[in-house]
C-alpha cells in the first residue's frame, strides 16, 4: 500500500493485514503528539512512555472499534501509561481529578529530594528502639492493622497504639517534621 495521503483507518486496516510501512507511517504521524502529551506531564520519563504506547498499541492494534479515530485511541493508551507510571513512582494510587503533574513527582529533581527523604526517614527508623520501628514499619508499609500488630508483635492492642504513637512522635522529633509530614513520607516510601 503506498501511505502517501492514505487515511488514519485506510493505514490502520493495511497495517492490521501485516503491511508494516502502513504501521510505520500510522505510528510516525502520531509520535509527535503522544510525545508532547508525555513531555509537559513526565519530562525525565516522556521517551520511555511514548515508547510504551506504542508497544501498547502494537499488542491491542486489534481492539480499536471500526469508526473510531486513531488519535484518540493512541492517546487514551497514552493516559493509561501516564497513570500507570504515576502510580509506579509513587508508590501508591492516585486520583488524576486531584493530583498535578508537579505533585506527581516524575522528574529528576524530584526523585533525587524523595531519595534524599527516603534515606533521612530511614536512617530515623534506624535509631528507634526495635520494636518500635517493626510496628511503624509494618503498619505502614505492609498496612497492619492494630489487631494485626497485636499478633504479630505479642502484645495488647491498646499497646500498639500508643507504641505506634510514641514511635511517630520520635521520628517526628529526629527530621524535626510535623506528624502529617511524617505520616506522608512513611507511606510514600514504603518498602
Amino acid at each position: 500500500m503506498t501511505t502517501d495521503g492514505a487515511t488514519d483507518k485506510a493505514l490502520l486496516e493495511a497495517w492490521r493485514e501485516g503491511d508494516v510501512a502502513a504501521g510505520r507511517e500510522l505510528f510516525s504521524r502520531h509520535y509527535r503528539s503522544v510525545s508532547r502529551f508525555f513531555r509537559n506531564k513526565a519530562p525525565a520519563d516522556h521517551e520511555d512512555l511514548t515508547q510504551g504506547t506504542f508497544l501498547a498499541c502494537l499488542r491491542h492494534r486489534d481492539t480499536i472499534r471500526d469508526g473510531q479515530r486513531f488519535l484518540p485511541y493512541l492517546l487514551t493508551i497514552a493516559r493509561n501509561e501516564l497513570y500507570t507510571h504515576i502510580a509506579r513512582v509513587n508508590r501508591s494510587p492516585f486520583d488524576p481529578l486531584l493530583t498535578t503533574a508537579r505533585a506527581a513527582r516524575t522528574g529528576p529533581a524530584t526523585r533525587v529530594e524523595r531519595d534524599q527523604s527516603s534515606c533521612r526517614l530511614r536512617a530515623a527508623l534506624r535509631e528507634l528502639p526495635l520494636e518500635l520501628q517493626t510496628a511503624i514499619e509494618l503498619h505502614y508499609w505492609e498496612d497492619l492493622t492494630t489487631v494485626e500488630l497485636a499478633t504479630v508483635l505479642g502484645r495488647p492492642q491498646g499497646t500498639i497504639k500508643t507504641r505506634l504513637r510514641r514511635a511517630r512522635q520520635l521520628l517526628s522529633n529526629k527530621l524535626d517534621q510535623s506528624d502529617a509530614w511524617l505520616d506522608a513520607q512513611l507511606r510514600e516510601h514504603a518498602g
